[in-house]
């Protein structure tokens, strides 16, 4: 089952906030334009994320600076050798090149900046996968990176208040609450509808004809 809207309607900080509320698992697929973007949950929680701009995990150590590219390349090269191949993740921390500590640093922040490019999207398209990791898991599973776990509500507070320090502050206060607040509106109400059990029955129990944002199965 899957909810669709428009980024218009429903921000993408509303949509990630009612995912976590509601503890639901599944991928956020969002286009916007020629832009792209697939964010994982599991129970409500950040675990993935994608963007064409995205890195490989071995860049994205590079990148970093805790790892230089010889390094890398003698793990690549390790891995052409393999058959089955592993992960380039598992071959850099059995060469002891790295730690899963790191790894999982790297690709919070990486999730970070996604999330960030996202929420900077003033349109687009947003579609919630419920109970559907599939997408997330054909992009991460070749980089063997360990399991990332990120609390939404702090992730999103962080990356409001940094886009906040970067803007003119023109509108705006920074944001303070230890909440990030929902915006009441029509559509917000139908996704948080979609994403209980009951409106879930309810919705799933009418005419194929519905009001936006649609509901698809």
């Amino acid at each position: 089952m899957s909810f669709q809207g428009r980024v218009e309607d429903v921000a993408i900080a509303d949509v990630m906030q009612l995912i976590r509320l509601g503890g639901h698992s599944g991928t956020l697929s969002i286009h916007a334009g020629e832009e792209e973007a697939l964010i994982g949950f599991e129970r409500g929680r950040l675990v993935s994320a994608w963007s064409p701009r995205s890195l490989r995990l071995g860049e994205l150590l590079l990148a970093a600076g805790v790892l230089d590219e010889p390094t890398l390349q003698r793990a690549l090269d390790a891995q052409e050798k393999e058959r089955p191949r592993r992960a380039i993740g598992q071959i850099l921390v059995r060469q002891g090149a790295t730690t899963p500590e790191v790894i999982r640093e790297v690709i919070g922040r990486e999730i970070e900046r996604v999330v960030k490019e996202v929420l900077a999207w003033p349109a687009g398209i947003f579609d919630f996968a419920i109970d559907d990791l599939t997408p997330m898991m054909e992009v991460s599973r070749f980089s063997g990176a360990p399991k990332v776990d990120l609390d939404t509500q702090r992730v999103l507070l962080e990356v409001l208040q940094a886009m906040e320090e970067e803007s003119t502050r023109a509108a705006c206060q920074p944001l303070t609450a230890t909440e990030v607040a929902l915006e009441a509106s029509e559509p917000v109400e139908d996704f948080m509808q979609v994403l209980t059990k009951s409106g879930r029955e309810r919705l799933e129990g009418e005419p194929a004809a519905a009001p936006e944002p649609a509901v698809s199965d």
